[in-house]
This record gives C-alpha cells, structure tokens and sequence, in this order.
C-alpha cells in the first residue's frame, strides 16, 4: 500500500509538518544539534574507528527519519574516517516520509552535505508501506528504511541496535512515538554496549529507560535548551520478552550466531546461490560455494533470460504483500548491481502483464482497486500505450511494472564470481555426511552452511523432510531476424522477452509428471501455440514454428504451499516436542523455536527465483549477521522451513522425519 507523504509547509526555509504542529530542524543549528545530541552523545567517530574484520558493523536504530538529517551526518563521519573501520548499518522508522521533492528542498540547507545527499536522492524510495534497503559505498553503509508507523513497525519487526536516536517529534505533539511498546523493544534488541540519546529530557522517558534496563544521565542539551538525556545498557539488566510476537515459533532460541571467520559455504550456483553469495560478500563474509556439476547455472537457472515475473493476487492478502515487498527489493538490488559492474546483466526495460482476456481483465482491475500502490511501481496503460512502451501492434491493456525486467543469465554470474570474497568450487556434490557431521563447515572454517540446490535436497538424507516437487520446464528461443522485437517483457500465459544475441525467448512450459530435464520439440509447439493465443496478431503458429532456433529445459522446485523456503533447519525431533502443546490447542502462545545453529535453506522458488531470491538472500545474512530483520513476522513465517512442522502440529499430528 502507498503511505502518505509528510503534511509538509515550508516556512522560512524550514520543514514545518502541520499535523504535529512542529518543525523537523532549525535551518541554522539543525546540523550542530545533530552532531552534538546523537553523533557526540553516542561517541560515534571512536566507535566507528578500528574495526576487527572486515564484517564488524555499528548498528543505529531511530525513530523518525524525517529529512535524513541524522543519517548524512553519519553517513558524512564514516566517510571522514580512516581505515580500518566498521561498517554502518542505520535502520530508521518513518510514518509520514518525505515526498522526494521536499527531500530535495531539504538536502539544500546543508551543501556541505552534498555528496550524501545526493548518494540518498539517488535511491530514495517510493512511499510504499514496509521494508526498502539503500546501500552505499559498496555495501559498507546501508540504510534500512521502515515506512510504517513506530508501533506498526515495532510489533512486524526485529531492530537490533548498538545505538538508538530517539528523535520523533518532541512527546508533546506525538505521544505514540514514545510509549512503552518502544522501550520494550529497546530492552529486547540491545545489547550490554547500547547506548541511547535524546533531545527531550522528559521524566516519563527516563523512567521508561530504567524500567527497560538503562542507566540514565541527564546532559546539557543544545545551546539554549537546558537539559537531555542519554543511557547506555546496564550489564545485569534482565531481557523483557514481552516485545517478542505472541507466535515466536519462526525465531530461533539462539539469535546470536557465534561468527569466528566470516565465513559462509552456499550449496548450489543457481540464481538463489548467486544472490546468496554475492549478499554475503557485500556484507564483508567469503562465500564459497560448492556445485556438483562443471560451472553455475546448470539447471533451471540456466535459461539465458530469466524474467521479474509474478502474479498479483486479487486480494491485498499476506502472499501479495510478501510479493510485492519481494519485487521492491529485487528491482533496487539488480539496479543496484548493475551500477557496481562493467558487464551489462539487468536490463530495466518493463515488464507488461497483458490483459489478454476477461478473466483476465477483471483480475487486473481488481488489483489496481485494491492495492493502492504509487506508479512508480505499477500502472494500468491502454492499448494504444503499450504499443509505445512495446513497440509492438498490442490489442490489449494490461499493467505496467516500470522498474522491473529481464536478467541476462551468464552475464550476472560473471559478474558474481569476479567478487574478490567469493570463491566456486566445481563438480563437488555437497553430501548427508558433510551435513550430519559438519565436517566440510569444520575443514574450510566456515560459520554457517546455507542449502540452495532445492532439487537435490530430498537426497541430502536431512531428518527435516520438505513438502517439495519437482517440475520440469522449457523455454523456446526463436530467431529474431523475422520479428518485431518488443523494447519490454510481455506476459500473458507465458511470456516474450527483448532481444537477446538475435534470439527472442518465450516460455515457459510446466510438466508436473516429470522430473527429468529433456528437451522436447513438443513444448516448443506447446509454448508457441499459448504465446499466439495471448498476444494476438503478433505473429502466426507456423512462421513461429519455422524459427525456433534452441530449447532450454530445466526442473524447477515449489513447495505444496506455492512459497519459497527460507531460514534456519528446524531440530524436527526438539520443535515436535517443544510444541506439543499445538496438537491440542493450536492458538496456544510458542516462544522461540529450537533450530540448527549453523545450517539455512533458502530452496523451491518454482518461476519466481529471480523476484524472490534477493529479498531471501537478504534475511538470511541479516540473521546471520544480528542485523535488523527487513521482514515482518508474517512474512519471516511464510518463508520459514518450520512452517510445515507448525501446520501439522495444528492438525493434530507429529511431524513425521519418514
């Protein structure tokens, strides 16, 4: 859904937001006072210096985010600072963000703060409810931004913090930034080194601080403003549990992972590998990753185009959030490694969903009614636009997906494996015994094991059985020299990509009684049969056919539910008996879960690896990492391995390991 943009009027020079009566920063201190409250105040410049390896991270959490004042001075001291130093991680909560042209207005008042300004303007976000992650100075800074209110926010997420800024308006004009469910989860998400500031010096917040297990101090405030507070944690203080969600089974008991080398093993080079990998490496780790065959991308993956493709529920359910927060990330990640490369993979040209019939046109109506998202992200367009934007006769409307794309297949791995902290190692078959006794973790010094080969998951021999299917599919590649070429991706029942090496590809088939990758003339016939039914009049079925020029077939994973599987192994035996309780009564609260410390699966992505793998990838070294999780509950759940196991215990039943 689209947030509303800050009630912004501009008086003197100065942000005023006339829904809390108050202003954002004063035009000629607001620098000063940023620097002295929250950078001073936290000791920032000596907590930032002398890191210990290359994955040591200060973590900053605020409340408000407002004109992104607090995270350009930030930003600016990290930049000032020599090496060796940490690396920055500054998540912030923000109801009402900026629309892009105040954000504009704004970055003026401070020219000395152009450079920063300017890096934010460039990746600043579309106001859409939830999770957008912005990366600087390749992946040394990032900026995780929240578009929810505070308590939204607060009760969806996990802000892990060695820093928090409270700095919402002041507790008179906005009481809700500052009530207790903020302190709870302060005192859940810190650690024995956090500190915390504040311009207020209010008594009701410094006593929330020591119920939340600070010591607080009072300060001088800024110039004229007599007092402020500050706190760091106290060594003895006791966790408050009750900021954790009432269903906390998809959160492991051990949320500390015990990171000695900085160093991850990813089993498989598909797509899900790669982003893996290559997340990882932006993060600071070595990724080594095993395949058993000779080279990355020899199964599904393997097509030479893999298109942002995903279709939108009709109703505004949890899956269609989950897709669209999995589209947001992937479109800014490919965007953003493009920009780190010199090889051309990700190709932003569109991709169109053509309402080709009825049925069709009723379901994409009900979709721009109900979901409420900006253009930026999806427009409805006629006919006659389409042929603009396609550079093909369509005869029908559909909607727009501006931002999204195609992937040249071979190209991004390339650019993956140039990586300096990522390693291949081919034709070695990652086996049970290498699983069961961490032997291979153990000889390569590694810290954590994460599972991408989905098909060959069920060979692994793990006690944790997946609801998993394989099915087999074929792209068709036809000569271009006959065609028009389109300029965007089209979709309907399949799909027709641009242009690539003078071969156009559409797909693709779907073959759920097979599990073998052959190749078959048959679902050319197939494809191109379906592609003349829903883009009509673009070509005909026998020219179509006189021009197929290759196959690609491949088997693809999904689970019974439709949904990737991403997060930590679950101890089938342990979480049987842990939950229990669920077999007779399903609504019964559950605390953390128990889970293999050292072992993720990220797996069974059917047709949609390439929108939903960045944003897995993504969760994955956040919890590897201790970082601030960018998913709700809700969707940490959809993904999680345990789902299946909570399911079943709901239904009466143990999960089974035969």
């Amino acid at each position: 859904m689209q947030r509303p943009t800050a009630n912004i009027e501009w008086k003197d020079g100065i942000p005023y937001h006339k829904d809390f009566d108050d202003i954002y920063f004063n035009a000629n201190d607001g620098l000063a006072e940023t620097e002295y409250v929250f950078i001073e105040a936290n000791r920032l410049k000596e907590r930032l210096r002398n890191a210990t390896n290359d994955q040591d991270t200060l973590r900053v959490c605020e409340t408000g985010f407002g004109s992104g004042l607090n995270f350009i001075a930030c930003y600016a001291l990290w930049r000032s600072l020599p090496e060796p130093k940490k690396r920055l991680e500054f998540s912030s909560i923000e109801g009402f963000p900026l629309s892009i042209s105040d954000l504009k207005l704004a970055s003026k008042i401070w020219p000395e703060l152009g450079f920063e300004y300017k890096e934010l303007l460039n990746q600043y976000p579309s106001p859409i409810t939830g999770f957008h992650y912005l990366e600087f100075e390749s992946g040394r800074v990032s900026l995780k931004l929240f578009f929810e209110e505070l308590n939204n926010a607060l009760d969806k997420y996990q802000f892990f913090s060695d820093v928090w800024f409270l700095d919402g308006f002041a507790p008179s004009k906005n009481e809700e930034m500052w009530n207790s469910k903020l302190f709870d989860h302060m005192a859940l998400y810190s650690n024995h080194q956090t500190t915390v500031s504040t311009f207020t010096a209010a008594g009701f917040v410094r006593r929330n601080l020591i119920d939340a297990g600070f010591i607080v101090s009072k300060i001088s405030g800024f110039k004229q403003k007599r007092e402020m507070i500050t706190a760091s944690r106290h060594l003895e203080s006791t966790t408050k549990t009750q900021a954790l969600p009432d269903q906390a089974w998809h959160i492991s008991e051990n949320s500390s992972p015990n990171i000695k080398h900085g160093h991850v093993l990813v089993i498989g080079a598909g797509i899900a590998g790669l982003t893996t990998a290559i997340t990882l490496a932006r993060k600071g780790f070595k990724a080594t990753i095993i395949e058993k065959q000779e080279g990355p991308l020899q199964g599904a993956s393997g097509q030479k185009q893999l298109i942002m493709y995903g279709k939108f529920p009709q109703q505004y359910t949890p899956e269609a959030r989950l897709l669209i927060q999995a589209q947001l990330y992937a479109q800014t990640f490919f965007s953003r490694e493009q920009l780190s490369s010199g090889n051309r993979f990700w190709h932003t040209c569109g991709v169109v969903h053509l309402a080709w019939n009825e049925k069709e046109r009723a379901k994409q109506q009900n979709v721009v009614d109900r979901f409420e998202l900006p253009e930026t992200f999806m427009y409805q367009a006629d006919a006659n636009k389409l042929k603009g934007l396609s550079g093909l006769d369509i005869q029908d409307s559909g909607l727009v997906f501006p931002q999204a794309g195609w992937l040249d297949t071979e190209a991004f791995s390339k650019h993956v494996l140039e990586h300096d902290n990522i390693e291949l190692i081919n034709k070695r078959e990652y086996t049970h015994q290498d699983w069961e006794s961490d032997a291979l973790l153990n000889s390569m010094n590694a810290d954590a094991t994460i599972i991408c080969n989905a098909v060959s998951y069920q060979d692994l021999d793990i006690n944790y059985p997946l609801p998993i299917k394989p099915l087999r599919g074929q792209t068709t590649q036809l000569s271009s020299k006959s065609f028009a070429t389109p300029k965007t991706v089209l979709c309907g029942e399949g799909y027709l990509c641009p242009t690539l090496h003078g071969e156009l590809h559409i797909g693709a088939s779907y073959d759920l009684n097979n599990s073998e990758p052959f190749e078959s003339r048959e679902d050319d016939h197939a494809n191109i049969e379906k592609l003349v039914t829903w883009l009509k009049g673009w070509s005909d079925q026998a020219t179509l056919n006189e021009q197929v020029s290759g196959r690609h077939a491949g088997i693809r994973t999904t689970s019974n539910d439709y949904t990737p599987i991403v997060g930590k192994l679950p101890r089938t035996s342990a979480m049987n008996k842990q939950y229990s309780f669920l077999t007779k009564n399903a609504k019964q609260e559950t605390i953390q879960g128990r889970y293999y410390d050292h072992t993720y699966l990220n797996l069974a992505y059917g047709s949609k690896g390439l929108t939903y793998s960045p944003l897995s990838a993504r969760l994955l070294v956040d919890t590897i990492s201790s970082s601030s999780i960018g998913l709700p509950h809700e969707q940490a759940k959809q993904l999680s391995p345990a789902r299946f196991l909570i399911k079943s215990l709901k239904k009466g039943h143990f999960y089974s390991t035969n």
